[in-house]
């Protein structure tokens, strides 16, 4: 007797190559005509982190995974897959797959269209503000709604409890004990099957989304541009380093003669650019202005010789997303150790195993607009008064700019460590002072201390001059 099957679905289109169609086709024979030698039913219970997902081939080439419980205990983690591929609805896991592969290549061939719609030609600059039109991130923008899942890498991770868990009056999970944390990165497409996993925490069964954190990337990083040479001309799509500006204080004049890049007294962007501050690096591969860094043996930058070529203007990379969000112990403003209960002790006494515990919150990072750098804090100087501090006249709109200070630094040379206000090479430089006090007055000579506040140099403390 011969059954024959009308599957419309079964076309070359939809796989994307006549071979794909044959193997699809052969999948759902063979499952469908399975003798029991072709079917799988039984278990395996592994002591370690999930490896496979639901529907996948265990072992690559073994049975396909139908279920799978995940158990945590005194004697760490247990993962039990189970196999089952011999039921009445002949042909369900091949079917499954083969909608998957189908998807996907829908999937793609509408990523395709929507880039050529958009006027991508796949070999486009990319520099600077013209480049970037040929991307297809413009005909993308207008259907974000429609990313699939399937396209997206997630970043998931478990709070595991160590041993029992201390649960409230109403069986809740009581956050503070020691724990481990298990991290993994996966497919969008799979969440649905992770997080309704169960997992067994001594005498308690929980499911996995329970006790579960995650997120997609770009939640942790941002595109970043930095270029050769850099300007203000911003490429609209991505956010590009633009160059360092003169110090100078609210009256437009330059205040700061220092030995950093245009005479800053602190590294400005162009003293910490990663790409082209030194001639060599140790970085893998990184996309620059064209497509020229993909062909050939120039991708990796082992192949010529850990350098940026010379004709490469700009590079596009990734750097962390801010605000950025800290979760950790460590000591606060006062010296206490956190978590804490500002006796002098940590309070659980070993914080690094119960992050539940830990200080939670986004670091404050300050914008300096003249040396284009996130900062940690204030700029602080001391050295020698050079010229004396005379006292304004009126702290809004006549302070006092006549003093000026020349900066010390901990300094070591053939004659061991000093207080000096040069290296082996240059001096340290000099900063101008912006005086708003009408009482403060000093004379040349005096140590002092100065701050940078509002991009002006301000007097923070102030000696006598011997």
């Amino acid at each position: 007797m011969i059954n024959i099957e009308k599957n419309t679905q079964l076309k070359p289109e939809t796989f994307g190559s006549k071979e794909l169609l044959d193997k699809a086709g052969a999948a759902l024979t063979y499952a469908g005509t399975a003798d029991l030698y072709a079917s799988e039913s039984g278990s395996v219970d592994l002591a370690e982190f999930p490896q496979y997902n639901i529907a996948d081939r265990f072992n690559t080439n073994g049975p396909y995974i139908t279920k799978m419980d995940v158990s945590v205990g005194a004697g760490g983690i247990t993962t039990k897959y189970q196999f089952s591929t011999w039921t009445r609805n002949f042909g369900k896991m091949a079917k499954y797959n083969i909608d998957r592969i189908a998807k996907a290549n829908k999937e793609r061939i509408a990523a395709a269209k929507s880039a050529a719609d958009s006027g991508a030609d796949g070999g486009g600059g990319g520099g600077g503000g013209g480049g970037q039109k040929n991307s297809s991130t413009t005909g993308m923008q207008g259907g974000q709604k429609d990313v699939s899942s399937t396209d997206l890498n997630f970043f998931s991770g478990l709070a595991i409890p160590a041993g029992d868990p201390k649960l409230d009056a109403n069986g809740n999970l009581i956050p503070l004990g020691p724990s481990s944390w298990v991290m993994s990165m996966k497919s969008g497409s799979t969440l649905q099957h992770q997080y309704h996993r169960k997992i067994k925490v001594g005498n308690k069964v929980y499911t996995s989304y329970d006790i579960s954190f995650g997120c997609t990337p770009e939640q942790l990083f941002s595109p970043v541009g930095i270029k050769k040479v850099p300007d203000d001309v911003n490429a609209g799509i991505l956010p590009y380093g633009n160059a360092p500006e003169v110090g100078e204080n609210i009256a437009g004049v330059g205040d700061t003669n220092s030995s950093f890049e245009l005479g800053h007294a602190s590294p400005t962007a162009g003293d910490l650019d990663p790409y082209f501050k030194f001639p060599k690096l140790d970085f893998g591969a990184v996309v620059m202005e064209d497509m020229k860094w993909l062909k050939g043996s120039n991708m990796h930058l082992s192949n010529t010789g850990n350098a940026i070529h010379g004709d490469v203007t700009q590079v596009r990379t990734y750097g962390l997303r801010g605000p950025l969000l800290l979760s950790g112990w460590g000591y606060d403003v006062s010296g206490q150790p956190v978590p804490g209960k500002n006796d002098g002790e940590f309070f659980p006494v070993n914080p690094a195993e119960n992050r539940g515990c830990w200080k939670t919150g986004p670091v404050d990072l300050m914008w300096d607009e003249e040396r284009q750098v996130w900062a940690g804090g204030l700029q602080f100087v001391e050295g020698i008064l050079v010229t004396a501090i005379g006292a304004a006249s009126d702290p809004v709109n006549t302070p006092d700019t006549g003093g000026t200070m020349t900066i010390h630094r901990k300094t070591e040379d053939a004659n061991g460590i000093s207080w000096a206000s040069s290296g082996a090479n240059n001096a340290y430089g000099t900063v101008t002072l912006t005086n708003r006090d009408p009482s403060l007055t000093a004379e040349a000579g005096a140590y002092i201390m100065a701050v940078r506040i509002n991009y002006e140099w301000r007097v923070v403390y102030v000696g006598c001059a011997t």
